[in-house]
C-alpha cells in the first residue's frame, strides 16, 4: 500500500519534471489541481498490461 507521501513524490516525478508548466505550480494544492486536471491521479491501483498501456499514451501526448 503506498502513501499519500509516496503517491505525490512519484507524481512529481512523473508528471512535474517533464510538464511545461510546472512553473505555474507553486503549492502542493496547484500541483494535486493540475495532476487532477489532466488525469493523472488514478482513482485506483493498476497493474501489469493496463498500467504499461497508459504510461505509453502518456509519453506519447508529452
Amino acid at each position: 500500500m503506498k502513501t499519500m507521501e509516496t503517491r505525490i513524490t512519484e507524481n512529481l516525478l512523473r508528471f512535474c519534471y517533464p510538464c511545461p508548466h510546472a512553473d505555474e505550480c507553486t503549492t502542493e494544492e496547484d500541483c494535486r489541481a493540475c495532476w487532477a486536471e489532466r488525469a493523472a491521479i488514478e482513482d485506483e491501483e493498476e497493474e501489469g498490461p493496463a498500467l504499461t498501456r497508459r504510461l505509453l499514451r502518456e509519453c506519447e501526448e508529452i
